[in-house]
């Protein structure tokens, strides 16, 4: 009888646990799942700020006089949704512009030195109206918007803008701060310019109506007015301007009395220019010369302008007005959802790495067990 062998490399010669190992496919390994994780855990990181806003409640913290908090050595809170009281200074804005000039107004508050700056709407209409100087929104440091480097260059290409002193203040010694509370270093080449009231005197602006048709309907009437105009000393299309020589107050109640309610008065204000160094202050006196100018009274002095370049603190803050948290609301599911991707890629990359061990040793233990050929 002939015996039956089976041929190596048969079907019955193959190990059926040997068959059960799948070719491999494309799996969640080591690299590809810590890429994923780390690229989560960085923008988990970089949303934490508006996360933690969006929970900050239904109604705004109130911060009150913020110069005031400031000037009392007083730090404002990070991240909070605030409603405080401050001045915008609106002569030097900054602006933040989009592809479609549709952007943001950047300005410093008053009297904070710098150290508090407001980002409102570069649309007027879209920026509520405020009548009591609140303003509401979420407060950062600057230093954590991705244009803070943009304001500081804007800023710092800026030349002096003007910023405004008390004359009487001089009288007990260098000025630190402005009229509005700023701190103020003045260097010696600052441009300064000193309006000086004329004393007696003042200047009157009569408008064109139809009743008022020309200059010398203007003089007469004023000279009814008994305000004796000395003749006409500026002129616009609108308007002409007259000094007369009696004090603003008495100017004003004159033109009451004779109904010329097309007119007004205002003070009579003489300018001198120069630089810092060229300021003479005579505490004894109570007076100003400015260069080789007379001495003026502190008490005739209108304004004290001094031109002096603006910076920015290295705490600086800015209220990001008109943010609400709720704008927030879809980052703490964000967030939740890129804390579920870490997590499938760690149990995906464990799980592959498992399954590949496990067929290894599969692999490894038939391999043992096969018997050498025979030459």
């Amino acid at each position: 009888m002939t015996e039956l062998r089976t041929v190596p490399g048969s079907k019955e010669d193959l190990d059926p646990e040997l068959i059960s190992i799948r070719r491999r496919r494309f799996g969640v390994g080591p690299l590809l799942a810590g890429s994923v994780v780390l690229l989560c855990l960085y923008l988990v990181v970089g949303l934490r700020h508006d996360v933690a806003f969006s929970l900050r409640g239904t109604s705004p913290e109130a911060l009150g006089d913020v110069a005031a908090r400031l000037a009392r050595g007083e730090t404002l809170p990070d991240n909070r949704w605030v409603t405080l009281a401050v001045e915008p200074d609106r002569q030097t804005p900054g602006w933040l512009r989009g592809r479609q000039a549709i952007g943001y107004r950047i300005v410093p508050a008053l009297g904070t030195s710098g150290k508090l700056w407001l980002r409102v709407s570069d649309i007027a209409v879209a920026e509520p109206p405020t009548y009591d100087r609140t303003h509401t929104g979420r407060i950062r440091p600057l230093d954590a918007l991705p244009w803070s480097a943009d304001l500081r260059r804007y800023i710092k290409s800026q030349p002096p803008g003007p910023r405004y002193l008390d004359a009487r203040r001089l009288l007990d010694g260098p000025p630190t701060v402005d009229v509005a509370g700023d701190a103020l270093t003045v260097p010696a080449d600052a441009p300064v310019a000193v309006d000086v009231v004329a004393v007696g005197r003042s200047l009157v602006k009569v408008y064109r109506t139809d009743l008022v048709g020309s200059a010398d309907v203007a003089q007469v009437l004023l000279a009814a007015a008994g305000l004796a105009p000395s003749g006409v000393v500026g002129e616009s299309p609108l308007s002409w301007s007259f000094e007369v020589p009696v004090a603003e107050s008495a100017a004003r109640d004159a033109l009451v009395q004779a109904r010329l309610f097309a007119a007004n008065a205002e003070a009579r204000v003489s300018r001198a220019t120069g630089v810092w160094r060229d300021l003479v202050v005579d505490r004894a006196a109570g007076a100003l010369r400015l260069g080789i100018g007379a001495a003026v009274p502190v008490a005739d002095v209108h304004r004290l302008e001094v031109r002096v370049r603006r910076d920015v603190p290295d705490d600086a803050q800015v209220l990001l007005d008109g943010e609400r948290p709720d704008a927030y609301w879809y980052t703490p599911i964000l967030a939740g959802l890129l804390g579920l991707v870490c997590v499938l890629m760690v149990w995906a990359a464990v799980h592959s790495a498992r399954r590949q061990r496990d067929d290894e040793e599969l692999l490894r233990r038939h391999l043992h067990a096969v018997p050498p050929l025979e030459s």
